[in-house]
């Protein structure tokens, strides 16, 4: 009775965790969602800037970055741009060293929570799996305290041992989705970032190399 009752124990709070994790997922997944609409990445809204209004691009950030826009806040890549623009030229590897820290700020917000998932994703498999584990450990026990193997002895244990496990990975298998799915946006966002950058730091230097041979 005790090892029932035990069991029983494990089975419910195993379940009750992966509830907490499928709540906690799903939030994070709106979230990230709602972030990614709101700051996804348009080369062209940045490209048409380079190379002949780059002096537009720069106003309209810093307007931006001083709340002048009050329905327009400047984005976290826009910072970086921001950032280009207000620091003097030198040449392009000294500009993508002073950028490397904005850019791995950048990936942290776009990342943040999104590794939360991908330990939910394998916690949930785990603790499914635990269940499992538990259950075959009271069914066996039956079999030994009964001295006899039939179905009706070894069914409790077995059917907590597979709810626990479907549970599990019933979370895992759309948390791991969802997981690679913001991995892969990211990636796909910061190379965005790269090729604006890359453009608008060919643009500047090009300009004061111009500015150079003018003078």
């Amino acid at each position: 009775m005790n090892e029932i009752s035990l069991n029983a124990v494990i089975t419910n709070s195993v379940l009750a965790v992966l509830a907490i994790f499928s709540i906690i997922s799903l939030s994070i997944i709106i979230e990230r969602f709602i972030f990614f609409s709101r700051y996804k990445i348009n080369l062209n809204t940045y490209r048409k800037y380079i190379p002949d209004e780059i002096s537009t691009l720069k106003q309209t950030l810093l307007a931006k970055n001083t709340g002048q826009f009050s329905k327009k806040k400047i984005t976290p890549f826009e910072t970086i741009l921001l950032s280009i623009l207000v620091l003097p030229i030198i040449n392009r590897t000294e500009m993508r060293e002073r950028l490397d820290a904005k850019f791995t700020e950048v990936y942290m917000i776009y990342n943040s929570k999104v590794n939360i998932l991908g330990i939910f994703a394998k916690l949930s498999t785990l603790l499914g799996l635990f269940g499992t584990v538990t259950g075959m450990i009271e069914s066996f026990n039956n079999i030994v305290d009964k001295g006899v193997s039939t179905a009706s002895i070894v069914a409790s244990g077995i059917s907590a041992a597979l709810i626990t496990t479907a549970a599990g990975l019933i979370i895992a298998i759309p948390v791991t989705f969802f997981y690679e799915y913001f991995n892969d946006k990211i990636n796909g966002e910061i190379r965005k970032m790269e090729i604006i950058t890359s453009d608008l730091l060919s643009a500047l230097i090009d300009k004061s190399r111009t500015r150079s041979i003018t003078k």
